[in-house]
């Protein structure tokens, strides 16, 4: 999870809020499914449902951009700008059904054995509160219609009243959101499609055995150096030679993550604290991700990529199609090696940044016919340019 000072304000059956700050110090609200809700199948559907629908990557007015989530953590989340949190959690807790599949049991007690004795004393009743020596009792059950009308505001004051204060303008708040105009990048105002993930922590290029935590295991985890291990029948990187479009390669000394994004045919690196979300771009069947350093949000480096099929065999007409479909400008685009690749590069852009554009077509393997169409954006401050061309020269390698 990569945010500090986690402490949890509500929680009820399906949910649970956390308040926190991100590595630049803004505030941000975590909703995280309880134990009961991540067991649920419907539970857990409903609230994928919202996080996929606030993350268009140009949300429609009054909606709430997912700053980063988990849905495949034991106990999914998803967190969000706590200045802008109490609409979210309020539709939130409207959407999210009362769970009827009751958490797992807790583990059993201790057995004696080596190490282990048994208590030496009985267990007995804990003894009587003071407040009941007195004659006060708790006050009843609440209702569940009387909860449904008062539950949103107490969360939501609750998270405000924990929450850090955050002084305007200061700090950097993440967003996970195709912000530029490009037609490519502009963002639909429906939510992404439900076939793909919108968020998958991302895989390491080296294993190691999974070190769980309260928000799951591997970057996010309790111990952010843990890796995951590989699943079984997931895609894993090519032994294939590494190539180059634009500038520099992954070397050895490099450290990376193994992103394996789902539907993706392929897996590529980023950097190691990198995370990718999930969305849609108003291209026909395509489906996007956005990218960006989870562990420095500040850094001002980003990456789109969308993935789409020709509509035959990538015909040099489709060709020519979709990369009118992809790029701003196509006839800025410079022809690659290999016949089969077209990119854009903008020493600096309108906004001050270096971009790399890239429209590559590949098959299902080396020398297979040609199938997919990937497109990736990449841009950073000048500095930092290189990290950005490693990250897409992977993707360029791993699609010979």
């Amino acid at each position: 999870m990569p945010y500090a000072g986690l402490h949890s304000v509500r929680q009820d059956a399906a949910l649970e809020v956390f308040t926190g700050v991100n590595a630049a110090g803004a505030a941000v609200c975590v909703a995280m499914l309880s134990p009961a809700g991540a067991a649920d199948p419907a539970v857990a559907a409903a609230f994928t449902a919202a996080v996929n629908r606030d993350n268009a990557y140009a949300a429609p007015s009054g909606s709430v951009e997912i700053l980063a989530a988990d849905l495949a953590a034991g106990r999914p989340w998803a967190a969000v700008r706590h200045e802008a949190s109490g609409p979210w959690l309020d539709a939130l807790l409207v959407e999210l059904p009362t769970p009827t599949i009751p958490p797992p049991p807790p583990p059993p007690p201790p057995q004696p054995g080596a190490g282990q004795p048994w208590p030496a004393q009985p267990w007995s009743a804990p003894a009587p509160a003071p407040w009941a020596a007195a004659g006060w009792q708790p006050p009843a059950p609440v209702s569940a219609a009387t909860t449904a009308r008062w539950l949103p505001g107490v969360m939501i004051l609750l998270c405000v009243l924990a929450g850090v204060v955050v002084v305007a303008g200061s700090g950097v708040v993440v967003a996970l959101r195709l912000a530029d105009s490009a037609p490519h990048r502009r963002a639909a105002s429906r939510p992404p499609t439900p076939s793909f993930a919108p968020w998958l922590p991302p895989q390491p290029s080296v294993t190691a055995p999974p070190s769980a935590g309260p928000f799951g295991s591997g970057p996010f985890g309790s111990d952010p150096t843990t890796p995951r291990s590989p699943e079984p029948g997931k895609p894993t990187l090519k032994p294939v030679p590494a190539r180059s479009l634009v500038g520099p390669t992954f070397g050895p000394a490099d450290k990376t993550y193994t992103m394996d994004l789902n539907d993706m045919p392929f897996v590529f690196r980023t950097g190691a604290s990198w995370g990718c979300l999930g969305g849609k771009v108003d291209i026909p069947q395509a489906k996007a991700w956005v990218c960006i350093d989870e562990g420095n949000p500040g850094s001002g480096q980003r990456m789109n990529i969308m993935l789409r099929p020709c509509p035959t065999t990538c015909t040099p007409a489709e060709r020519t199609k979709m990369n009118t479909d992809w790029f701003d400008a196509p006839r800025n685009a410079r022809a690659g090696k290999d016949g089969r690749t077209w990119y854009v590069e903008t020493a600096r852009d309108a906004k001050g940044r270096y971009t790399l554009d890239v429209s590559h077509f590949f098959g299902d393997s080396a020398g297979a016919k040609l199938r997919w169409q990937v497109g990736v954006w990449g841009g950073s401050p000048p500095a930092g340019k290189e990290l950005i061309q490693k990250i897409i020269n992977d993707v360029y390698s791993q699609t010979p």
